[in-house]
């Protein structure tokens, strides 16, 4: 999942389909790459960039770079026409997600050849070409009244949904404090609502809200690894940041379900249904032990239709349960199940079946919305 793609709109205006090349005008201040961008699937990831720039590039469709779990090498071709006569500043690409396994630009040079510029969640400290949360790309002083082709190398286990801008440095500069602010406001919440679970957690003697608690912890590390916080931390060691990246997402559907399994008293209420409960929990443990010989793409597929079937049937037993007046703290499925649902859109998206732009704010929202349930939560199980 790729969490802050969604707030570039709000902070570039955007043309429905742009010229072709890229032209850039003394006003323009920032443009998106990949409406004017052509892709080209290296279905075996063995051709060299000079093959590359022989092959024959289709138009890609939309406002962005989005495909479904795939194993080939994504190659984007654009071209940038700089018509301006005062504007010599140096140009910047910014990439949208952090998650991408590699993502290279390939820049042209005075001399013909090209300087690759490497990053990535994969890309060692050493090679890659920026540091932070955001991949930003240095493409320096555009040269005037001249067409230049760029390329971009993207590999990636996850699904690709991301965005490619082309921005001064002073629209980097005043773009940025904005974007951070609203990235960090997510990470706080996230945190608050942890570390606010975790004390109370300490005093209040309920196993339901204590198993609710962990789920917390992982969904926050989870969180904090799609903005990148992870990567940052292990950026000495990329293997390693990409491993926590996908273990905590994927021990979503086992927390969830441990949850569940003790606020619904599964043993006693519906004992025929514990080995369901456990090959959901098995099954997304048994993914990490999984990465020793199994590709990453292939777990996160695996793990996506695992989610959604988690939530079917969770969603399904608790339903069941209201309908037969099995005694249960309904209060507290509240703030689970505000996130719970919105991840069944984030899961199909991830597989390629919707395409839906509010999907991560609706994740946001709910997210602010279940600390404000959690207030109700409590106040039961004090009264309790």
């Amino acid at each position: 999942a790729k969490f802050y793609l969604f707030l570039f709109p709000f902070y570039f205006c955007i043309s429905a389909r742009a010229q072709r090349p890229i032209v850039i005008t003394d006003s323009l201040a920032a443009v998106n790459v990949c409406e004017s961008s052509a892709v080209f699937q290296d279905k075996l990831g063995t051709l060299s960039f000079e093959q590359i720039q022989k092959q024959q590039f289709q138009l890609n469709q939309g406002n962005t770079f989005r495909f479904s779990f795939s194993s080939n090498v994504f190659w984007f071709r654009f071209r940038v026409d700089n018509q301006s006569k005062f504007n010599q500043n140096n140009w910047y690409f910014l990439w949208s997600d952090g998650l991408s396994d590699n993502v290279d630009i390939y820049i042209p040079q005075q001399d013909g050849t090209f300087q690759c510029l490497k990053g990535g969640l994969l890309a060692s400290a050493k090679e890659k070409v920026y540091t932070g949360l955001f991949p930003i790309y240095k493409a320096g002083v555009l040269p005037q009244q001249k067409i230049q082709t760029y390329y971009v190398r993207l590999n990636s286990s996850e699904s690709i949904n991301a965005q490619l801008t082309l921005m001064t440095h002073q629209s980097y500069i005043d773009t940025m404090p904005g974007i951070l602010a609203m990235v960090w406001l997510v990470i706080g919440i996230q945190l608050l609502r942890v570390l606010y679970n975790i004390i109370l957690a300490r005093y209040i003697r309920n196993t339901s809200f204590r198993w609710y608690t962990f789920h917390t912890v992982i969904v926050t590390i989870s969180v904090m690894g799609s903005f990148g916080v992870v990567g940052n931390l292990f950026d000495e060691n990329p293997q390693v940041a990409g491993f926590l990246n996908a273990t905590f997402y994927e021990l979503m559907p086992a927390t969830y379900t441990l949850f569940i399994y003790s606020l619904l008293n599964v043993k006693t209420n519906f004992p025929r249904l514990r080995w369901v409960f456990f090959l959901i929990i098995a099954g997304s443990a048994l993914q990490i032990g999984a990465y020793a010989f199994v590709p990453k793409m292939y777990l996160l597929i695996f793990n996506n239709y695992l989610f959604l079937f988690t939530e079917a049937f969770l969603i399904g037993m608790c339903s069941y349960a209201f309908v037969k007046g099995i005694s249960i703290n309904g209060y507290l499925l509240i703030p689970c199940f505000l996130t719970l649902v919105p991840f069944i859109f984030l899961n199909l998206r991830a597989l390629g079946y919707i395409n839906y732009d509010w999907i991560y704010p609706m994740i946001y929202l709910t997210n602010f919305l279940e600390i404000l349930a959690l207030s109700l939560v409590l106040g039961k199980i004090i009264q309790a």
